[in-house]
């Protein structure tokens, strides 16, 4: 019996994840070329909000107003809204010093990003919101490439895509990991809508609702854009990057934890996403592409559980087993390399980064039924030191 429903995990796990990685990328190719769906431009240029959430911010605000003002739209049409959220230092002084070429200033108290976001969508006038965080740059002419994407009614949200500067230094791994996820993003978009909008993304007016507390404000906003029976497009000229030089997260545990918190209460505020009568093949992809990749540690953890129960009655179970016994030792000698302070091996990185993501996700499974994420955000960015 024990043997039996071992078995039944063994071969149950390797099979998910077989279709995540395999068939599910392989089922999106195919629905993108049998069912292509162009997306048709314009040069329309409907009034924009451009919306900044920003909490002490000094250190790169005004590169970001200089940055926003270059945009490659219309003034008259433009209205550029830095909210602060109870920021305490410089940023508020810094904001107000562009008052005269057209910035808005919306001080609020200290209430968090997704309050913020939404007393900022509530002043705003444009017809077109556009959401981008405080410290990311966009290219000139990305506004006029999301917008142009609005001409076609069954549109309802562009996503673009983040850029990482000094892209030709960055390891061969990166670029290609990057590039398979740029190709992904143009495949979903291809045969209905994107997944997720991430860094810089554009919505019709009518489609923004307020943003509970504790959710992810960059898959909840866009999300209603699906909800509302239009699609999530992406386009990869609209790209924003970072400001200042190259950094890093501090205490990236807790912040992939309280990011998989956040989603999974995502996810219930957004429920009708996963109805496959209301949301079609979407209902499948985020089921795909989002829940069940996010949450791996579940069949990960039973792949190898009961590959060491089979252990000694087949040699493909030693051999999976083993196999997934390596990745795990390959996270853990990233991690002693990292705390040895050698330069790292990119290698080694990810493969630590997945493990520490599969923990993230595990302890968030727990932790999402107690009140104990915050929805207030603080900089979570220090820079690298020389030669990391």
């Amino acid at each position: 019996m024990r043997q039996r429903a071992a078995q039944r995990a063994f071969w149950g796990s390797l099979s998910l994840l077989v279709y995540l990685y395999l068939a599910f990328p392989v089922l999106v190719i195919l629905r993108g070329a049998l069912r292509g769906r162009p997306v048709r431009r314009g040069r329309s240029q409907p009034t924009v909000s451009l919306i900044i959430a920003a909490h002490n911010e000094e250190a790169l605000i005004v590169q970001k107003l200089l940055n926003a003002l270059e945009l490659d739209y219309p003034p008259k049409q433009l209205e550029i809204i830095v909210a602060s959220d109870g920021s305490d230092d410089q940023t508020n002084e810094l904001v107000s010093g562009f008052a005269s070429r057209g910035v808005r200033l919306l001080a609020l108290p200290r209430q968090g990003k997704n309050a913020t976001l939404n007393a900022a969508a509530a002043t705003s006038s444009g017809q077109i919101l556009v959401f981008n965080d405080a410290d990311m740059a966009i290219a000139p002419d990305s506004l006029s490439t999301l917008v142009a994407a609005f001409e076609d009614p069954d549109v309802g949200g562009i996503a673009g895509e983040r850029r990482h500067r000094g892209h030709a230094s960055r390891s061969p791994l990166a670029r290609m990991l990057g590039h398979a996820s740029q190709t992904f993003q143009k495949l979903l978009s291809q045969g209905g809508s994107v997944t997720i909008a991430g860094l810089l993304y554009a919505i019709r007016r009518e489609h923004f609702r307020p943003v509970p507390a504790n959710v992810v404000d960059d898959f909840f906003i866009p999300a209603q854009v699906i909800l509302d029976k239009r699609r999530l497009v992406f386009d990869h000229r609209a790209t924003t990057y970072p400001l200042g030089p190259p950094q890093r997260v501090r205490a990236p545990f807790l912040r992939t934890l309280r990011m998989n918190v956040q989603y999974l209460r995502s996810y219930v505020h957004l429920a009708g996403l996963f109805n496959p009568f209301g949301s079609g093949f979407y209902s499948i992809q985020i089921l795909s592409h989002k829940v069940l990749r996010r949450f791996l540690i579940i069949p990960l953890t039973a792949l190898l559980m009961s590959g060491l129960v089979l252990w000694r009655t087949a040699s493909v179970y030693r051999i999976v087993t083993l196999m997934q016994l390596a990745l795990h030792g390959m996270a853990l000698a990233g991690l002693s390399v990292q705390s040895l302070g050698i330069k790292r091996v990119p290698l080694l990185r990810r493969v630590m980064t997945f493990d520490r993501e599969l923990v993230a996700a595990g302890v968030a499974l727990g932790a999402v039924f107690f009140d104990s994420a915050s929805d207030r955000w603080d900089s979570h960015r220090v820079e690298d030191p020389p030669g990391t």
